[in-house]
């Protein structure tokens, strides 16, 4: 209500203080017009029990007040003073319409999804009818929202949010009047991403991944190196590298520097100098050292790098390893950076010798095999060279210094070749090697007998086109390799799993694949410049000037070894490691009969199948860390105890099992099973779940992803 203040120094003067006013009314920034004090209708003023009447009023807008002066003078030390108003109702504001709030609408997130365990990132909002006073929810939990504009707002991300797959709705809502909430949005949380292949998105400063399902992503690295932000970012990957245990290496113009990403999508600058320095690299600590301007990239099988620096004719190398190791017969120190090939000057000689005596000109495409061994395409000596783990060079590929187009189906030291950009290399070793005057894509067979190489049959040693007509173009999908048109700029190729070829054509923007079969495909990109299409299929999606390309497989993981109560910091992995036949029976034996002891040595693993009834109980208390348990057929076990032991895969079927042991084991896996697991609690040997070992069965499908089967 309104509150009559009398205001002693003017006798015929009233102040109407409107701080109080609530509910549909809001607080004017200048007079309502609708609102006029002198008007009965509006107000009614009473003094001392009699009517008075309002000669005239101003508004106070410092205060948000009026000043009402009266017709008649009264004592304001003793005078009485009660107010009236007429108000319309809502929804009105002093007579004005009161207008309603919109309902907000969502349209997309960016990114769409991340794979489980990302790290904390901050999600984009785009829609319309967003509000700086909108509120918003992550699968049904309020997160901060960040307002930028109508169209677009923005909620932070934990790596909680993350950590589980699953799809989470992502909501808006605007309050009243009016107001309510959006449609729903599905932020997607995948278990695993792996296997994968990256694109190296350059004109658009992104790097783009293309799921096992044929779906494209951008995913969002994080990093606290302060680089980043003085670079505002990558902004060209060139060229990838496949890292130990599924990580990533992204060779970017912008920072100048190699970065390392995680699996979790944590990215740490491995070479560089903090401030993206150019230049000639200084043997020594690699994250102080500068790099030259847009050099190539690969890594070996333990994680180690290879830089190539083609305007100064050389290659050098990073050890990534903890202890000092002999890189390509070079002795670098753990970080450090340091030349393996070239002495500087253009030429093309050595072979036979040290390849730090060896000269180049133009290193581009570089690529190792599985022992090691570097090879390098000496761009402008027409030929690819290896420099094997002792340091000695040879030509693989091309005469050396001789230009021309010849070859196909001889040897590949005889072939003649133009300027070479991209290399790859397959499981097997063999070389793909893009031509790029005569832009086609051919393969050496480096396996010591026959092999067929993207269809194509090579003899050992020999080399073949595999794709590309030798003219540049775009056409061809779905037909042989052999008759499709390649572009002229290929800068980077690599294999899958399956033997087939991935490669990044810079001036159609976009990636194919050549099957093992020899046709080829549209992989990425629909061919013209453009960035969209994150959360949908590949080839519907817009590239621009894609360059680098590598396939990252899923980590493969070792069986590991255990301490007695040592819970390791790291997430353990979800690949499952199977024991020999007998291991359950051998273990239980050795560690002194029909149960498990707490204090004995603990086990990555146990399995073993078939009915030894003397084994009662299973207390896996002192393994907090068994990956695999199968003990089905235990017809005489009477419990397993599974409390704080992280498992991935349980088959206890038909072990006799009571209903609290079923649940025991149901509620432990909800709390401690890692994701994506599978539980088997079947059979007639075994009771049934009560209404809690249901609920926990539940849980743990839903919220860690198991293949749950009970009775």
């Amino acid at each position: 209500m309104i509150t009559a203040i009398v205001n002693a120094p003017y006798s015929n003067r009233i102040q109407l203080a409107l701080e109080g006013w609530v509910g549909p009314f809001v607080r004017p920034l200048s007079p309502p017009v609708p609102f006029d004090p002198t008007d009965p209708k509006v107000l009614e003023v009473y003094i001392d029990g009699r009517p008075a009447r309002v000669s005239t009023f101003s508004f106070d807008s410092i205060n948000n007040r009026y000043l009402l002066f009266m017709e008649d003078a009264f004592d304001p030390s003793t005078a009485v003073v009660q107010t009236i108003h007429h108000m319309p109702k809502p929804p009105y504001q002093y007579g004005v319409p009161v207008p309603a709030n919109p309902i907000p609408a969502i349209t997309s997130l960016d990114p769409p999804s991340a794979p489980s365990g990302h790290s904390a990132q901050v999600l984009t909002i785009d829609g319309a009818d967003f509000m700086p006073t909108s509120t918003a929810t992550y699968n049904g939990v309020p997160h901060t929202f960040t307002y930028a504009s109508a169209g677009q707002g923005a909620i932070p991300l934990t790596s909680g949010d993350q950590a589980a797959a699953g799809s989470y709705p992502v909501v808006v809502t605007n309050p009243p009047p009016g107001g309510g909430a959006s449609n729903a949005v599905d932020f997607s949380v995948v278990s695993s991403l792996l296997p994968a292949l990256y694109i190296g998105d350059a004109d658009n400063g992104a790097v783009r991944l293309v799921d096992q399902a044929g779906d494209i992503h951008t995913p969002v690295f994080a990093s606290a190196d302060p680089l980043l932000s003085y670079t505002q970012g990558i902004w060209a990957p060139l060229n990838f590298a496949a890292g130990a245990g599924g990580s990533l290496y992204i060779l970017d113009a912008n920072t100048v520097g190699i970065w390392q990403v995680s699996t979790s999508y944590v990215m740490t600058r491995v070479a560089g100098t903090a401030t993206g320095t150019t230049g000639t690299p200084i043997p020594g600590p690699a994250t102080s050292s500068p790099l030259p301007t847009e050099p190539w990239l690969a890594a070996d099988p333990s994680g180690n790098l290879f830089v190539g620096d083609f305007q100064h004719h050389k290659v050098y190398a990073v050890n990534m390893q903890a202890s000092p190791q002999t890189i390509l017969g070079v002795s670098i120190a753990a970080g450090d950076i340091a030349l393996v090939a070239g002495t500087g000057t253009a030429g093309f000689s050595g072979d036979g010798g040290p390849a730090l005596s060896a000269t180049f000109r133009y290193p581009q495409g570089l690529a190792c095999d599985s022992s090691g061994s570097l090879y390098v395409c000496d761009e402008q000596n027409y030929c690819v060279r290896k420099i094997d783990t002792s340091g000695n060079i040879s030509t693989v590929a091309g005469q050396g210094h001789v230009y021309g187009q010849a070859g196909d189906g001889g040897l590949a030291t005889l072939a003649t070749m133009t300027e070479l950009y991209g290399l790859g290399i397959d499981p097997s070793g063999n070389l793909y090697i893009a031509d790029m005057d005569s832009p086609k894509i051919r393969a050496v067979n480096m396996t010591g007998g026959p092999a067929v190489i993207c269809g194509i049959a090579i003899a050992a040693g020999h080399i073949d086109t595999v794709a590309g007509t030798g003219t540049a173009g775009d056409t061809g999908d779905e037909g042989p390799a052999i008759s499709a048109e390649i572009g002229a700029n290929i800068l980077q190729l690599c294999t899958d799993a399956s033997g087939s070829l991935y490669l990044t054509d810079f001036y159609n923007n976009r990636a194919r694949r050549v099957d093992s079969g020899g046709t080829i495909h549209a992989f990425a990109g629909t061919g013209t410049a453009g960035y969209s299409g994150d959360g949908g299929a590949a080839t519907a999606a817009d590239l621009g000037e894609a360059e680098g390309i590598i396939y990252l497989p899923a980590p493969v993981q070792s069986t590991p070894t255990f301490t007695v109560g040592l819970v390791p910091s790291t997430p353990l992995p979800h690949t499952l490691s199977y024991a020999t036949e007998n291991s359950l029976t051998a273990s239980l034996a050795s560690l002194g009969g029909n149960s498990v002891p707490a204090a004995k040595t603990n086990v990555g693993y146990l399995e073993e199948r078939g009915g030894d009834a003397d084994i009662l109980s299973l207390d896996m208390a002192s393994f907090p860390q068994l990956f695999y348990l199968d003990c089905h057929g235990y017809s005489g076990m009477a419990s397993l105890a599974l409390a704080g032991t992280y498992v991935t895969y349980l088959n206890a079927n038909s072990c006799a099992l009571g209903q609290a042991s079923v649940d025991a084991v149901l509620v432990a896996l909800d709390g401690n099973g890692l994701l994506n697991g599978t539980v088997n609690l079947g059979g007639a040997g075994n009771s049934a779940p009560s209404a809690t070992g249901l609920a926990a069965a539940s849980s743990l499908q839903t919220s860690k992803g198991w293949s749950v089967t009970h009775n």
